[in-house]
C-alpha cells in the first residue's frame, strides 16, 4: 500500500487540488511542497485540517493526512525581488541623430509635434503616411485651378490637407523638424492635421451610418 495521498489545500482563494503528501516523511516536506505552490515561507505557515494543527516534525493522529482530506493555510506569501532589466530599453528619440536616419522605423515618419491631447490624432497620421499608394497619389495629385481658392469643395479641401500633412511628415522623416515656421510650427502643423482628420472622420461616420440604415 502506499504512503502518498493526495489532499486539497485552501488557501484565500486559492485552492490545490490533488496535492501528493508523503505520511511517512516529516510535515516540513509537506509544507516546502505548499512553499513552491502558494509562495509562503515554512516558518510563516499556519496548516489546519479539521481544527487540528499541523506542526514540522511528526503527524498525530488528528492531523495525519488521508486521500482527499482538505486542509487549510495560512500565511502571507514571500515578496519576490524585482530585479532591474540587464539591459535598459533605449528609444529611438534618445538615440543621435546621424543614427536614426538609418533606422528602419524612419520609414514610418517622425510624426508632427503634439500639443495637449493629440497624440491619437498624430497616429492616424502617422498610420496614413506608412500607406506607400495613398502618399504616393497624394504626392502627385494637383488640384484644378477651378476648385482652389475660398469656395474650394470639402472633397479638394481634404485631399489637399491630406497633401500636406505627407509633406510635412516627409520633411521631418528627413530630419527637417526644425525647418518651417519659427515659433508656431506645432501649432501650424497640428491646424493641418485637423483640416484633414475632422472631414476624414466625419465622412467615415456618415458612410457608416448610410450603411446601418440600409442595413435596418
Amino acid at each position: 500500500m502506499s504512503d502518498s495521498v493526495k489532499v486539497t489545500v485552501k488557501w484565500g482563494k486559492e485552492v490545490f487540488k490533488d496535492v501528493e503528501v508523503d505520511v511517512k516523511e516529516q510535515p516540513l516536506a509537506f509544507k516546502s511542497t505548499l512553499f513552491s505552490l502558494s509562495g509562503v515561507p515554512p516558518e510563516r505557515q499556519k496548516l489546519m485540517t479539521k481544527g487540528a494543527l499541523v506542526g514540522d516534525t511528526e503527524w498525530t493522529p488528528k492531523n495525519c493526512p488521508k486521500e482527499g482530506a482538505t486542509f487549510m493555510l495560512m500565511g502571507s506569501a514571500e515578496q519576490q525581488a524585482v530585479e532591474p532589466p540587464k539591459e535598459l530599453p533605449q528609444f529611438l528619440e534618445d538615440l543621435p541623430e546621424a543614427q536614426q536616419l538609418h533606422m528602419e522605423t524612419r520609414a514610418y515618419g517622425a510624426g508632427l509635434q503634439n500639443l495637449g491631447n493629440t497624440c491619437y490624432m498624430n497616429s492616424v497620421v502617422q498610420c496614413m503616411y506608412a500607406v506607400e499608394p495613398l502618399r504616393q497619389a497624394l504626392k502627385q495629385y494637383t488640384p484644378s485651378a477651378a476648385n482652389m481658392g475660398p469656395m474650394m469643395d470639402p472633397v479638394t479641401k481634404l485631399v489637399v490637407s491630406a497633401k500636406n500633412l505627407m509633406r510635412v511628415s516627409e520633411g521631418r522623416r528627413r530630419g527637417g523638424a526644425g525647418q518651417g515656421r519659427a515659433g508656431g510650427r506645432g501649432e501650424w502643423e497640428i491646424g493641418q492635421c485637423v483640416q484633414c482628420v475632422q472631414p476624414l472622420a466625419h465622412t467615415v461616420q456618415k458612410r457608416l451610418l448610410c450603411a446601418h440604415v440600409q442595413h435596418i
